[in-house]
């Protein structure tokens, strides 16, 4: 029976024996072609598993073990392990991005793609490791015979060196990264429960550090997921509790040296724990999903003050406001935005959308005819953080963007020496280029300034010029020229 797809084609035979109370269940694998053979061989109570040791227990897809035998391998292997006074090392593994395989080139041909992935990762499995797939996307590797600590980056080399050529896939090339979490048997953990949540924990964080990498589990990500969870928690209060506050950091033209508006920054003042930095509470707002309430509040706020600061001090004053990927995707967005708008009264030109540069090119895709629609209303564009991601040239012009934001890491040097200058002072001309009005973040001295406009950059913010403040102390901005 064929069952693995990908670069080469493995075949299984089962033999399942019952014999008194207890099932025995051999599994041989070989590859045509190739002189290696494998046996798989385990002994199960038949009254305490039932049918879940039939040959249901592999998954139907890549026909690698499914999560219920995967458990009962490893808890097999951790009595063979603790019989023999030995070491094992569990390998959770996540596939990086793979949702935007399924998004790109559809469900089936992503199913082909885990076939492949299982296949070649069967062939890196020594005598005695053993993996299955355990769901979705992820999968799980036992290694069997560690030594000491040493020989676990060797074998995850190997394990790496597996996704370094491509998947061809219907004659497509694939390339893929994974994000793996590794716990040792018995250092990190004596049962296969405990186990499979810390390598489960180690793989999350390895996916939040970057992806595409390993890390082995350590005691602080605990800490810090209990953490998360409870900021989650607190967070889903915060908005009927008033916690959530914006402040406004100004915005000036270099030609005039006066404000053109102004950035609305979301602050989050936990009443028993203080300030909770937007670096920490916006990624938990995006994955929990709260950010989706949370951003028509901030929109709807930032609308309203800027409707004031109209009425006060600049007629002009636009006002620029974050929105993330899951916001724009959630569905209603642009509708949402029109409610705002109008249940504010303040005019579409008067509002700036920013969107990162690190949301992901599916992303983009997905929102191209959402940003069309809200740039016909007149609402700016401004791609955030320009620098910092993968844009490229031919994708920015396909992109309905007013303004691109540079970002600060290009602003720090420009007044030195250095290939910094050059490539800052050569972003602005190339963003003129493609008819698009220029940003410049993070400005901290006036030699950064001079520069900038010597560039003829159009606008700049940053910490010399302003400080974002809460709304009470807007009206002292206006004392300040850039």
């Amino acid at each position: 029976m064929p069952i693995f797809g990908g670069d080469k084609r493995v075949n299984a035979v089962q033999i399942v024996l019952l014999i008194g109370e207890f099932l025995f269940l051999a599994t041989a694998l070989f590859l045509l072609g190739n002189e290696i053979y494998r046996l798989f061989f385990s002994k199960t109570s038949r009254e305490a598993n039932g049918e879940r040791n039939s040959l249901h227990t592999y998954n139907p897809l890549t026909s690698l073990p499914d999560r219920a035998r995967l458990e009962d391998q490893l808890h097999d292997s951790i009595e063979q392990a603790a019989h023999s006074n030995a070491q094992l090392a569990v390998i959770f593994l996540g596939i990086d991005n793979f949702q935007r395989i399924n998004d790109t080139r559809g469900h089936r041909f992503g199913d082909e793609l885990l076939d492949a992935v299982g296949g070649r990762l069967m062939q890196s499995m020594g005598e005695n490791d053993s993996i299955g797939r355990f769901s979705g996307d992820e999968f799980l590797l036992v290694l069997a015979d560690i030594e000491d600590r040493l020989d676990i980056p060797c074998r995850m080399s190997k394990v790496e060196s597996l996704f370094d050529a491509p998947f061809f896939i219907r004659g497509i090339p694939i390339y893929l990264t994974a994000s793996m979490g590794i716990v040792r048997f018995p250092e990190d953990g004596r049962s296969s429960q405990e186990l499979l949540k810390k390598a489960n924990m180690a793989m999350h964080q390895a996916k939040e550090a970057g992806k595409n990498r390993y890390l082995p589990y350590q005691e602080s990500m605990q800490h810090e997921i209990e953490r998360k969870y409870m900021l989650e928690n607190e967070l889903r209060h915060a908005l009927d509790r008033n916690e959530l506050q914006l402040h406004y950091q100004p915005q000036f033209e270099t030609a005039t040296g006066s404000i053109r508006g102004f950035e609305a920054l979301v602050r989050w003042i936990h009443p028993v724990m203080g300030a909770i930095s937007p670096a920490e509470f916006i990624p938990i707002a995006e994955d929990s999903g709260l950010i989706v309430p949370i951003g028509r509040w901030v929109l709807r706020e930032a609308c309203l003050k800027n409707k004031q600061i109209q009425a006060l001090y600049f007629p002009k004053s636009v006002m620029s406001v974050n929105i993330s990927a899951v916001q724009l995707l959630s569905g209603g967005f642009t509708e949402m935005v029109a409610g705002v708008l109008h249940e504010t009264g303040l005019s579409p030109a008067s509002l700036e959308i920013e969107l990162t540069e690190s949301m992901p090119i599916t992303s983009f895709d997905s929102a191209i005819p959402l940003l069309e629609t809200l740039s016909g209303w007149g609402i700016k564009l401004s791609l955030d953080d320009f620098g910092t991601g993968y844009s490229s040239l031919s994708y920015l012009k396909r992109l309905p963007f007013h303004t691109l934001k540079i970002d600060k890491m290009f602003i720090q040097d420009i007044a030195k020496e250095t290939g910094g200058s050059a490539i800052t002072e050569a972003l602005i001309t190339l963003v003129h280029q493609l008819g698009m009005a220029v940003i410049a973040e993070g400005i901290e001295n006036d030699e950064q300034l001079r520069c900038l406009k010597k560039w003829n950059c159009d606008c700049v913010q940053g910490y010399l010029l302003g400080r974002p403040v809460p709304f009470a102390e807007v009206p002292g901005l206006f004392q300040v020229k850039a």
